[in-house]
């Protein structure tokens, strides 16, 4: 068995919980406001984007156990920050720059805000799991 099989919902517990302390956390939990003028026509809120995941969808499934194994709790975890990066994705500009009259467009704030509360949460998550991981292998 690997090490993700051995571990158990207990496991996944903790790392929600971890997760959901960081400071980028409550961004993800109500990125909606900040994506929606990014989302995709008809689309309201990001947990409807086909194959997407919000953390608010994790910790909902988690407390559920709806996850038939910790793999599945990755996956989904995984791509919260792939739904965010993605829905941004779409509309972002060539550039960004503080004044655009410089040739540059103007940042969305709310999406730059998402933007970087996907990128750290991700790059938390998976050194997290990566040490959980070596504990357990």
């Amino acid at each position: 068995r690997t090490a993700e099989a051995r571990l158990g919902p207990r496991a996944c517990d903790d790392m929600l919980r971890w997760l959901c302390s960081l400071d980028v956390a409550d961004q993800l939990l109500h990125a909606d406001p900040l994506v929606q003028d990014v989302l995709p026509r008809g689309c309201e809120r990001l947990r409807d984007l086909p194959g997407g995941a919000t953390l608010l969808q994790v910790r909902e499934r988690l407390a559920k156990r709806a996850y038939a194994d910790a793999s599945a709790f990755v996956d989904d975890a995984r791509a919260v920050s792939a739904t965010v990066v993605g829905a941004a994705a779409q509309k972002l500009p060539k550039t960004w720059s503080a004044s655009p009259g410089k040739g540059g467009a103007k940042r969305d704030d709310g999406v730059a805000t998402a933007l970087h509360a996907a990128q750290v949460f991700s790059a938390a998550f998976e050194s997290r799991w990566a040490r959980l991981l070596a504990r357990v292998a």
